[in-house]
């Protein structure tokens, strides 16, 4: 093999490497879907906060905000760093309210008897 061709070689295999993205950007997008909110830091300079959707098959991505009422789809390329902000809250996390199951919706008394109902 001639010193041109192993050269070529190895010059396209650093450029292919430089394109992928971490492993580890790849690992915070799919935890940041069960977070309630993250932070996207973009390889542009935005930042941005909000719900993460993340699809690991086409690699791609959708960011909403309901507070500001936008949403952004995005490439994994395009992504530099996530944050989780705040995480999914477990339904044991909130202390249980008299009158309340623990499943949240309200406790079933007795019912009123026929007689006690006017009409």
């Amino acid at each position: 093999m001639s010193k041109g061709g192993l050269l070529s070689t190895l010059t396209k295999e650093v450029k292919r490497r430089k394109r992928q993205r971490k492993p580890s950007v790849l690992e915070q997008l799919i935890a940041g879907c069960s977070a309630e909110r993250v932070s996207v830091h973009f390889v542009d300079g935005r930042a941005l906060e909000g719900a993460l959707l993340y699809n690991p098959i086409k690699r791609s991505g959708k960011l909403i905000n309901i507070d500001k009422e936008f949403s952004i789809d995005f490439e994994t390329i395009e992504v530099r760093t996530i944050k989780v902000l705040i995480g999914r809250v477990g339904p044991h996390d909130f202390p249980v309210l008299p009158g309340v199951s623990d499943s949240g919706s309200p406790l079933v008394s007795e019912s009123p008897d026929d007689d006690d109902l006017e009409v």
